[in-house]
């Protein structure tokens, strides 16, 4: 019996595109794209195509605003802890009760660990976002709130486009983990509030350990 491959959701294949796009990076192509010599800056100039293709994928303003990472966890933990970091004596966070893991786990390392105040929004039957309860739970206290955009168990999307803005009169950041929207989603994030935005290649037929996070200039 040939198996049936149903669960893109998790992972996905990588594209043989993206594999033969690669492979020159493996063999020939090795320098650091970081170095000054043309060895090395034909590799930067890969990076930068790459940066500027997602940059169209998500609608971004910039390519600068594009920063690699090593996939979605490592996203979702830069943009929560730079907030914290950086919100000065804010020290809550917004999110909701069914965000990814890589959200969740590490709310709750926050709160055992530093004394973080985190506010776990509920959803309804059909996993729909509790709003005014959202509205509610933003202060002037709050660094961040950090809403999915899409859920990976039930599929619902959120209405992060106006959450965003509900946290800036707040005077919060917010940060979207956009894993399971990115290339299913249109996107035009320079037309939103959104302040951040994690994504991981491996969803999108892209290899595993590759990831992004949007971070608007300013």
């Amino acid at each position: 019996m040939k198996a049936v491959y149903l669960d893109n959701n998790a992972t996905t294949r990588v594209d043989p595109a993206a594999v033969a796009a690669m492979l020159p990076f493996f063999t020939e192509q090795f320098g650091n794209a970081s170095s000054m010599h043309a060895f090395g800056s034909e590799v930067g100039g890969a990076v930068l195509k790459g940066r500027r293709q997602l940059q169209a994928l998500l609608g971004a303003q910039f390519d600068h605003e594009i920063v690699f990472t090593g996939g979605g966890t490592e996203s979702d933990n830069t943009a929560i802890l730079s907030a914290l970091e950086t919100q000065g004596a804010r020290n809550e966070i917004v999110t909701s009760a069914v965000e990814h893991p890589a959200v969740l786990a590490l709310c709750a390392w926050l709160e055992k660990s530093r004394g973080v105040k985190v506010h776990y929004i509920g959803v309804d039957a059909r996993g729909r976002l509790d709003v005014a309860a959202y509205r509610k739970a933003l202060s002037p206290r709050t660094a961040i709130a950090s809403i999915m955009w899409a859920n990976n168990e039930t599929g619902t999307i959120f209405p992060v486009e106006m959450l965003a803005e509900l946290a800036h009169e707040a005077g919060a950041l917010f940060h979207t983990d956009a894993v399971q929207a990115v290339g299913k989603v249109p996107m035009n994030l320079k037309e939103t509030a959104i302040d951040m935005l994690s994504l991981s290649g491996h969803k999108l037929h892209a290899p595993k350990g590759i990831g992004a996070l949007y971070v608007r200039r300013g």
